[in-house]
């Protein structure tokens, strides 16, 4: 049973699951989005555990990043991820992530997640304040 944390017009931000390592390989590998995240490209094993190690995590514990799968509704797969962390020694202040796969850039999916992260955190966690880990070049306006 897939976890949602929020959804969005067209998204579906949810817990990653143990369906999702071929998508999500297939985006954390390019070395064109890791060179703008905080990350090295990810081989198909360490997708799969990575993927195994968040699929239950919950949101809320400072300290300690909460990744989710971006589920585009209408094709029922991951499109990108998107991570949130509470800091440690002020948890009503966020840090989020958002990484959207190379196919699926430029259509607002960035945008769209980071509106609901930001709804989320502000509107429902009644967190104070967030600030970005890394972006890529397709998160600036222009691109969204």
């Amino acid at each position: 049973m897939k976890k949602e944390l929020f959804t969005t017009k067209r998204l579906k931000i949810r817990n990653l699951e143990e369906g999702d390592p071929d998508d999500f390989h297939h985006y954390r590998s390019n070395p064109e989005i890791a060179k703008f995240q905080g990350f090295e490209p990810f081989s198909k094993k360490e997708a799969h555990t990575f993927i195994l190690d968040q699929k239950n995590k919950i949101f809320g514990l400072p300290g300690e990043w909460v990744q989710y799968g971006i589920e585009l509704m209408d094709y029922q797969a991951i499109v990108g991820d998107c991570a949130i962390k509470l800091q440690n020694q002020n948890p009503m202040i966020a840090e989020i992530g958002i990484t959207i796969a190379y196919q699926h850039q430029k259509q607002g999916y960035a945008k769209e997640t980071l509106s609901g992260i930001l709804n989320f955190l502000f509107h429902v966690k009644e967190i104070h304040r967030s600030s970005k880990r890394s972006m890529q070049k397709t998160l600036l306006p222009s691109s969204c």
